[in-house]
């Protein structure tokens, strides 16, 4: 039973965030609903009135998760580019450019200065 105490902690935690995420879903939806319903009431005429509610609720979230998961990977592609820059840098200026990146000099014909000589 000791053994499973880790395991049940980490269970507890994970429902946790599951329950903030929807909290956090709810309100999302219930201010992308009022924006909706007071949208509507402003235009009164047009293509809104002839959406219903919920369909036009459940396209904006769509949007919304469409556009918020690929935020998360531009940023994370981002962050990668810029530790690869980082890291090439401090290559560079370490002047071991061999040992630290594997890369090999080369001559302006393209053959390794080793095999040139």
């Amino acid at each position: 039973m000791a053994a499973n105490m880790p395991q049940m902690a980490m269970n507890s935690q994970m429902m946790a965030n599951t329950q903030q995420q929807q909290q956090q879903q709810r309100q999302l939806q219930s201010l992308v609903y009022g924006a909706l319903i007071n949208n509507s009431a402003s235009t009164g005429v047009g293509w809104q009135s002839a959406v219903p509610i919920n369909d036009r609720l459940s396209k904006t979230m769509n949007l919304y998760g469409s556009v918020r998961f690929v935020h998360d990977i531009c940023y994370y592609l981002a962050n990668t580019f810029d530790t690869q820059g980082h890291e090439r840098n401090a290559c560079h200026a370490s002047g071991r450019m061999e040992e630290c990146c594997g890369i090999r000099h080369t001559t302006r014909e393209g053959v390794p200065a080793q095999l040139s000589r």
